[in-house]
């Protein structure tokens, strides 16, 4: 199976699919994520992604040092190459760092 990649063109003014804008906004993980990295400077590592993340979804006596790790594993494991794998963020496994590839107002704007 073939994915339509997200952008039609490279760089800060690439588009984003329409299906694939879709898919993103479709769940709020990925939502939330978007929009820690429209507020935030990248590139961001996970963990602190996914602490801002864990900020933004849960109640303040919910959060751990162990919430806020499972928020970085599901990142790693799931979310970021997702969005990767549609073009909107660069992320490396290896260094941990989050990066964005398009302009992410277009999919909240």
């Amino acid at each position: 199976m073939v994915t339509e990649l997200n952008s039609v063109d490279s760089g800060d003014d690439a588009r984003i699919a329409e299906g694939d804008r879709h898919r993103i906004l479709a769940n709020d993980r990925r939502r939330t994520v978007i929009a820690v990295l429209r507020a935030s400077s990248t590139p961001i590592s996970l963990d602190a992604l996914a602490a801002r993340v864990d900020h933004r979804t849960e109640e303040l006596a919910q959060r751990e040092t162990d919430h806020i790790a499972n928020v970085a594993i599901g990142l790693h494991h799931n979310h970021l190459p997702r969005l990767a794998e549609m073009g909107v963020i660069s992320y490396d496994p290896e260094t941990t760092y989050v990066d964005t590839c398009v302009d992410l107002g277009q999919l909240t704007d």
